[in-house]
């Protein structure tokens, strides 16, 4: 059973299609027609409600060639048709679970070295790291070495500072002269750059700071005291910081004229 609500044309006709329906019970696409009988009621309320009237029964009769095509044999398949347009993409389905993962495939072959990239900036200064193990003890120095914080066990007349050639000895203090015995010139120099300059004089002895500093070819000077005869440079001269003057009393006369003549080369020198 199933409800139609349709409306007449301008000529008062309505046309209906049987299984369309709002379906009340029953189901329509389980009838078996190859059974029958069957016959159609028909009912109407012209007013659109519920209070139906019979208009009429009539039996459905069957058409022989349609019965026939719903229940023999199917035929031979038909020839395939021209492929139709493609429809409009559906939507994207959700995405599957991930699959299993695949063997490794063999290793290609090294690509060609690139360029290299520019250096990188220095990093910063790691920290020391612990002081390794002690060496093995190195061997004894020489017997003969004087050591920077004095030498023990020297014995007088047998050890010496210097030399045994025939060669100056001489001292340094910051890398300047301070020091030296000539045993060529006969030269004697005792002081920070004392007798700084000479280089041909002889015979000289000079001590105390710049003492004799500026002679260079002077010979037979003696200067004792700081920076004595600083500018004397070639001429013979003896200067004594400190002299004593002893009483004059009658002794030889070379004596008495020999002391007068230093005297005066000490005057000149200034």
């Amino acid at each position: 059973v199933e409800t139609q609500t349709a409306t007449t044309n301008a000529h008062g006709l309505v046309s209906l299609q049987i299984g369309t329906g709002s379906v009340v019970t029953g189901t329509f696409t389980n009838i078996n027609w190859g059974t029958g009988p069957y016959l159609i009621k028909t009912e109407t309320d012209l007013t659109g409600g519920n209070s139906y009237s019979v208009v009429g029964i009539t039996e459905l009769t069957s058409v022989p060639y349609s019965l026939y095509s719903a229940n023999g044999p199917i035929g031979p398949t038909g020839l395939t048709g021209p492929a139709g347009a493609t429809g409009p993409a559906g939507p994207v389905g959700p995405t599957g679970l991930t699959g299993a993962a695949g063997p490794t495939g063999l290793t290609g072959p090294i690509g060609l070295t690139g360029l290299a990239g520019p250096t990188g900036l220095t990093g910063s200064s790691g920290s020391a790291g612990p002081m390794g193990p002690q060496g093995i003890q190195g061997t004894s120095g020489s017997v003969n070495a004087w050591s920077l914080l004095g030498s023990t066990g020297t014995i007088d007349g047998t050890n010496f500072i210097g030399s045994t050639d025939n060669v100056p000895f001489s001292i340094r203090v910051n890398n300047q002269k301070a020091g030296r015995i000539d045993p060529s010139l006969f030269n004697n120099f005792f002081g920070y750059q004392s007798g700084n300059s000479n280089s041909t004089g002889s015979r000289n002895s000079a001590s105390g700071y710049r003492a004799l500093y500026s002679n260079t070819s002077g010979s037979v000077n003696t200067a004792n005291g700081n920076s004595s005869l600083y500018l004397n440079t070639t001429v013979l001269k003896i200067q004594l910081m400190v002299m004593l003057l002893y009483i004059l009393i009658p002794r030889e006369t070379t004596i008495l004229l020999l002391e007068i003549m230093h005297f005066i080369q000490i005057i000149q020198a200034y």
